[in-house]
């Protein structure tokens, strides 16, 4: 892998669908003695978006707020 004159590298998909790092996903870079490790971020910010990601689209242009309060937080 190379990395860019911005210093970005790209993450292989295997890896981010494995690791559930999604676009906007927080990552820390870590030094160590082998090299740098790349871990995602335990960020509630993330959780959120994530959560929000996958109910997007489910949702009826007629729902109630209480029932799409239920749907946020996993009431079904």
């Amino acid at each position: 892998m190379r990395v860019t004159i911005k210093g970005q590298v790209t993450i292989p998909v295997d890896l981010r669908q494995i690791h559930n790092i999604t676009p906007n996903s927080d990552v820390d870079f870590i030094n160590t003695n082998e090299g740098i490790l790349i871990k995602k971020s335990k960020n509630t910010r993330d959780d959120l978006s994530t959560r929000l990601n996958e109910i997007r689209g489910i949702i009826e242009k007629k729902t109630t707020t209480k029932a799409l309060m239920n749907l946020t937080r996993g009431g079904g």
